[in-house]
């Protein structure tokens, strides 16, 4: 039985896989290995920087959102006075058989062209219907056309328009108590600036609370309440454009004169009419320091109640420094008076431009989102079970928190069964966890392998 060391590193082969990282690497081997069938392997370095792994990841990314009782859009029935002037467009449409995506049979469809101002010349046209035209002469046809185009001020009756036509019309319609529900995910990356979080986490949840008022047609009149104005801001890492206002805001916020937590904003007007709730993952909450371990926050519970932030002391001239925190928009308070509508009140004597809010109660650390064991798989050996799944495991080993680079050497340890007679490239990752996904590193991993097989 003879035995070699074999070192890869995830700095090598990038010509060939160039998606090579510390996390998942191939190294090619140049000369290919043989083996009988009694070849093994076995790890025996392993050299890696703690906390170079993204700090966003899969297991803390998820947002949940909940909205309820905003109007919407919806069908109403109403009755139309036109001027008498109906044509009907004639069409086919296919229509598949249950339980099949290919047998179909064309069906009869036709839709409605009507005039509401003879003169003009100008249809207003339903949407398509199944079936047959109706008789132009029947003021009640079922089901009722459908008119998304028609509003309000062209239904009344006037000389012109004297014929009545039962019709449906899309207009605001009673709230809805029932939640609304979707989740967003904030991309998983290393985020080096509390900045850069901050813009995904802003965008992340105003971008899919508006899709949630496409999916649901809200009424226009949601999109106009009042939003929070921010700063301009180029502090981030990579050059971004940032919005100028939005409806959920995370910030920083100066707790003491050295020290600041995280504060969530969120437009009063807004929460009032949506019934906004927020909830966000155990380890979002950690990073985040919204509450101590080992407490769970779930939907963030906001109130109207607004601290006064403490002055920052610099550690050089703020005259200076770079702004370094993106924040909301504040008012020039000699010209806002007449500018600015933050001095107009609603009806329980707040201003139009107040927000609920949430502090934090400890520092916002990122890195908090650590991870506890390395789950080492190799694709040359034999798998083993781990519970009822057999996984190519090379070995599972503890971290290494808040040090420089570790390096850590195994003495006994099982070898495992190489799988393959010839080998000319070896693939290496690493996961957090036994599902194999592979963590992304951001500075080189080095393995150092044990190869023996009889001569």
């Amino acid at each position: 039985m003879s035995s070699e060391t074999l070192v890869l590193s995830s700095e090598l082969s990038k010509g060939t896989y160039p998606d090579n990282n510390g996390g998942c690497f191939t190294t090619d081997l140049g000369q290919p290995l043989i083996f009988g069938s009694d070849g093994y392997v076995k790890i025996t370095d392993l050299a890696y920087t703690p906390s170079s792994w993204n700090n966003v990841r899969e297991n803390s990314n998820e947002i949940t959102l909940k909205m309820r009782g905003y109007p919407v859009w919806g069908l109403v029935p109403r009755t139309l006075y036109h001027s008498g002037e109906i044509t009907f467009e004639r069409g086919t449409r296919k229509k598949y058989l249950r339980n099949s995506n290919r047998s179909f049979r064309n069906v009869d469809v036709y839709r409605l062209l009507i005039f509401i101002n003879s003169w003009t010349k100008i249809p207003h046209t339903s949407e398509w219907m199944p079936g047959k035209p109706f008789d132009i002469n029947d003021t009640n046809p079922t089901p009722p056309p459908i008119f998304r185009t028609i509003k309000e001020k062209d239904l009344p009756k006037n000389p012109v328009n004297k014929t009545p036509l039962s019709i449906q019309i899309q207009a605001n319609v009673a709230k809805s108590n029932e939640w609304q529900i979707s989740k967003c995910y904030l991309p998983c990356t290393y985020y080096p600036l509390f900045a850069d979080f901050q813009l995904a986490f802003v965008n992340c949840i105003n971008d899919t609370i508006e899709k949630m008022f496409v999916e649901a047609h809200a009424h226009p009149t949601i999109y106009e309440l009042p939003k929070i104005n921010l700063e301009d801001f180029n502090g981030f890492s990579e050059a971004a454009t940032p919005p100028k206002s939005v409806w959920v805001f995370l910030q920083e916020f100066q707790w003491t004169h050295w020290t600041t937590v995280s504060l969530i904003k969120v437009a009063k007007q807004f929460r009032n009419a949506t019934e906004l709730q927020i909830i966000l993952t155990p380890i979002m909450e950690q990073q985040l320091g919204l509450i101590n371990r080992p407490r769970r926050l779930g939907a963030i519970p906001f109130t109207l109640k607004e601290l006064r932030a403490q002055e920052r002391v610099w550690t050089v001239n703020p005259v200076h420094k770079k702004a370094d925190r993106w924040d909301p928009d504040k008012p020039q308070y000699f010209l806002s008076y007449f500018t600015d509508d933050r001095w107009n009140f609603d009806a329980e004597g707040d201003s139009v431009r107040a927000t609920y809010n949430f502090y934090g109660v400890n520092e916002i650390d990122l890195h908090r989102n650590v991870v506890n064991s390395l789950w080492i798989f190799c694709d040359i050996i034999d798998g083993s079970y781990v519970n009822n799944v057999q996984i190519p495991l090379l070995q599972l080993v503890p971290t290494m928190q808040d040090t420089g680079v570790s390096f850590e050497r195994f003495g006994m340890i099982h070898q495992k069964r190489i799988n393959k007679s010839r080998v000319d490239a070896i693939k290496i990752w690493i996961s957090e966890t036994f599902d194999g996904k592979p963590l992304f590193f951001r500075e080189p991993v080095t393995v150092s392998l044990e190869l023996q097989r009889h001569v």
